[in-house]
């Protein structure tokens, strides 16, 4: 039965995400892609600058994460914690294959291998997606909810509400005490959470600022920052909720261009949602070489580090 509702979710997921890229690419083909008078070699720098700065940007949330896997409670070295956040940065691309939510997967397998009790684990992996969907959440529910009853008329003021709640959930995660099917479940500090919060804010800010920068530099003109950086996480939310879709494909790109236009999406837009998806992908490559690399390196240190002599 489980497994049946997993296909089903990730059936559903691939579904959503296929039309999603249906209507990206049905707008691509009316509109076509258009380029502005620069050069290639200046445009490529763009998307590697922009892909480096993403790199880095996933670094602060490998960070955030590795704290919260090793909490207060699990005697870590700061190694230890640059290891598990490599590890964060190694196990991002299966969220490309075989989809996402799959880099949870990887990530716990290899968590473990490294020697982090369980509980940590699965708590930071659920309150990771937590904080993510609170951060998100937040920013739309603060600059976006014109541009989310301006996209969805239908729909009530979810993300601010949504916020709130997430927001009041902080202390009961805090010092709330745990019943008995939640006894696993590790305290962390309200501080904690809080700079964790914080962490991914400052994500969705580095996240929307690279759009920004990138349909500024194509368009030769100013963009209005709060519609983009609040269209920007309406975009990444939608995607984050598709089970199985590979990194949110399509549903990022059809919010990004409705969202970015506030009318019909032209050339420069179009290609620049498609120049940001290709600067995200390179960046998500580079956190995953800068990942192996300090893996790599700790396990060499680890393993060649002499042993203690036996105690007498």
């Amino acid at each position: 039965m489980k497994q049946a509702l997993k296909g089903a979710l990730r059936a559903g997921g691939w579904a959503i995400s296929f039309i999603a890229a249906a209507f990206f690419i049905r707008q691509l083909l009316q509109q076509g892609m258009a380029l502005p008078a620069e050069s290639a070699l200046k445009i490529s720098g763009i998307v590697l600058l922009c892909a480096g700065i993403y790199a880095l940007g996933m670094g602060l949330i490998a960070f955030v994460w590795a704290g919260l896997a090793t909490s207060r409670s699990v005697a870590v070295d700061r190694r230890a914690r640059v290891q598990l956040a490599g590890t964060y940065l190694r196990t991002q691309f299966a969220k490309y294959l075989p989809g996402n939510v799959f880099q949870y997967v990887a990530r716990y397998a290899v968590g473990r291998q490294l020697g982090v009790p369980h509980q940590y684990l699965a708590a930071s992996i659920l309150l990771e997606a937590f904080l993510q969907v609170c951060a998100a959440s937040l920013i739309i529910g603060l600059f976006g909810m014109s541009l989310v009853r301006q996209m969805f008329p239908a729909l009530p003021s979810i993300p601010g509400a949504l916020a709130l709640l997430l927001l009041l959930a902080f202390p009961i995660i805090a010092w709330a005490p745990r019943p008995g099917f939640m006894q696993w479940l590790p305290h962390y500090r309200l501080m904690q959470l809080v700079a964790s919060l914080v962490g991914y804010l400052a994500f969705f800010l580095i996240f929307g600022g690279l759009f920004l920068g990138i349909l500024a530099f194509m368009t030769e003109q100013a963009q209005p920052v709060v519609r983009i950086i609040s269209g920007s996480s309406l975009a990444w939310l939608a995607g984050f909720i598709l089970p199985g879709a590979p990194a949110g494909a399509g549903m990022r790109e059809a919010i990004l261009s409705v969202a970015s236009s506030g009318g019909p999406a032209n050339g420069l837009l179009l290609t620049s949602i498609v120049l940001f998806r290709l600067s995200t992908l390179i960046g998500d490559f580079f956190a995953f070489l800068i990942g192996s690399a300090s893996s790599a390196y700790f396990r060499k240190r680890i393993s060649t580090a002499p042993s203690e002599a036996p105690s007498h």
